[in-house]
């Protein structure tokens, strides 16, 4: 049977369309393009985590508020794409906005203060999200904050009447992140320039103390509550012989001798004990042979909470107090001394100046009268001393008391007048006293030694004779006693010296001038006795102003006889 052969189905072409693409089925066309745009996002996300880890990175490592807002500023540029900002940071001991940066080319700042109201920052604050609000006619003002999560430091402000088409939400998300990383490194800067600050002054203080400590003439060191020195100056080290400086830290038993370790645990002890320990005599063995005589004293060492944390101990050089007690103590033997042989020479002196004047009586012959005239006058030079002497040694002693009461210097002056001392044939004695003169609280027998004593001086070194004037006149609150003379004068180089104990100028005009040097001292003692001062103007050849100042003492009533002494 034959069959019928059925044709073969034709090739197909290569140059016709593809068959169409039942509904419902994928494009892979398409799908190559979402896939290819996804994997573009996806690189762009991958490069923005990149640039951003860079710059918290950087950001992390800046050490100054400059820096991060270097860093922040560079990175803003690259997403607002020429918008115009300004960062405003806020003051945290005056708690003010100053403006730290702008956008412009030339750092100029559009807004000098921060362009929004104090209730917008609250919200901004309270909120912790970026707004935009209009601050002029057709403007807007996007603020993005610097915020840690708990302070508000910083505020991003921009301008966005221009560049709304730049603040996208991906935009501001961007600037968002940027800000927060920020923030917290202008808090860490701010903190770390505070620590620094603080630290700084620390180290100041250390210093300083430490000078201090270093410059105070006593030696201190400090204990803790183990006994470990913590602190120890220079002084101390020297005191107590020590030559290892390196003794901070260690155990005291361990850095001074025994028998010191000794006296020091006891007074430790008590101070701890009692909170205070009666000072100690110390002899401290230094090298070859030196002693140093010591007083150990202590305090308690506390915190600022007031509790014990060791004790201070204070080291103090007797030496110098010694050889000032063994000094007081000569002096005090020198001044008994002198007021005792005084008083023995005195009661003869008197005596023999009474039977003088006896014989002088008795005498017929010029010669004998001539004899016992210069005995008499050689016995009252004598006594003059002995008085000088006398009263330098009640003053040095503190047993010469003054007793004050109401006088009249123009009267005690008048008072003294008759005395022989103030008596000369060669001289005239001008006295001139102000009509206004007050009464003043002063020792009258004191002051009228003042005056004796510079009168007759004035006398004596003007042995030419010539023109004595006494002037007593108020001047601004004191009383001044002016005594001129026109005699022999003072060279200026012993002028700073004749207030001193027996002084007297050494010249061949005042060879033939008796006296013993003491009189102008004892008139020092007794003027500032008053609390008043002394001075003196001189020229040679022309004479010498003895100026005394007296303050004017209101009138109180009489003291006892019992005053303070000088």
């Amino acid at each position: 049977m034959a069959t019928t052969r059925q044709p073969a189905d034709p090739p197909p072409d290569p140059f016709s369309d593809p068959p169409a693409v039942p509904a419902g089925s994928p494009d892979p066309r398409r799908e190559i393009e979402f896939l290819l745009q996804t994997n573009e996002s996806l690189l762009n996300a991958v490069a923005e985590l990149v640039a951003l880890k860079d710059v918290s990175r950087r950001l992390m490592v800046a050490r100054t508020i400059e820096e991060v807002v270097d860093i922040f500023c560079a990175s803003i540029n690259q997403v607002l794409h020429g918008a115009y900002y300004q960062i405003f940071l806020r003051d945290v001991e005056s708690e003010e906005w100053r403006s730290v940066r702008s956008s412009s080319p030339g750092g100029t700042h559009r807004w000098k203060r921060l362009p929004v109201t104090g209730d917008v920052v609250k919200w901004i604050a309270r909120h912790d999200k970026q707004t935009t609000v209009p601050i002029k006619k057709e403007s807007l003002l996007t603020i993005v904050p610097l915020s840690t999560g708990r302070d508000l430091v910083g505020l991003l402000c921009i301008d966005a009447s221009r560049h709304e088409e730049h603040l996208s939400q991906l935009t501001i998300d961007r600037l968002n992140l940027l800000a927060v990383h920020s923030a917290a490194a202008i808090y860490n800067a701010t903190l770390d320039a505070r620590l620094r600050r603080q630290l700084s002054e620390m180290e100041h203080t250390r210093n300083f103390l430490e000078n201090i400590l270093e410059s105070i003439s006593h030696g201190i060191f400090t204990l803790d509550e183990s006994n470990r020195i913590t602190q120890i100056n220079r002084n101390a080290t020297a005191m107590l012989g020590i030559e290892d400086v390196d003794v901070i830290g260690r155990a005291y038993p361990d850095v001074f001798s025994g028998d010191l370790a000794k006296v020091l645990n006891g007074i430790v002890q008590e101070t701890i004990d009692h909170g205070f320990a009666m000072e100690q005599q110390w002899i401290q063995q230094l090298s070859q042979g030196v002693e140093v005589p010591l007083a150990i004293s202590t305090a308690i060492l506390r915190d600022e909470d007031r509790r014990t944390r060791g004790v201070i101990v204070l080291l103090r050089d007797m030496t110098a107090s010694r050889e000032l007690e063994r000094l007081r103590k000569l002096d005090q033997m020198k001044s008994e001394f002198v007021s005792n042989v005084s008083h023995e020479l005195r009661t003869p002196l008197t005596s023999i100046k009474a039977y003088t004047e006896a014989l002088a009586d008795m005498a017929q012959d010029e010669q004998q009268k001539e004899f016992l005239k210069v005995i008499d006058e050689e016995s009252n030079r004598l006594l003059a001393l002995i008085e000088d002497l006398l009263s330098l040694s009640r003053i040095e002693s503190g047993r010469l008391r003054l007793r004050p009461e109401p006088a009249h210097l123009g009267q005690l002056v008048q008072d003294i007048m008759g005395v022989a001392k103030v008596q000369s044939d060669k001289h005239q004695i001008a006295v001139d006293i102000a009509s206004d003169l007050p009464l003043t609280m002063l020792d009258p027998d004191r002051i009228k030694e003042v005056l004796i004593n510079l009168i007759s001086n004035a006398i004596k070194y003007s042995p030419a004779g010539g023109l004595v004037t006494v002037k007593i006149c108020k001047e601004e609150g004191v009383l001044r006693i002016d005594i001129s003379d026109q005699g022999i004068g003072i060279a200026e180089e012993h002028l700073g010296k004749i207030f001193d104990q027996f002084y007297r100028v050494d010249s061949s005009l005042t060879a033939q001038v008796s006296g013993t040097g003491l009189g102008l001292a004892i008139v020092k003692s007794m003027v500032e006795a008053h609390s008043g001062t002394i001075r003196v103007a001189s020229t040679p050849g022309k004479g010498s102003t003895f100026s005394v100042f007296l303050p004017i003492r209101p009138i109180t009533a009489p003291r006892s006889t019992d005053e303070a002494p000088y």
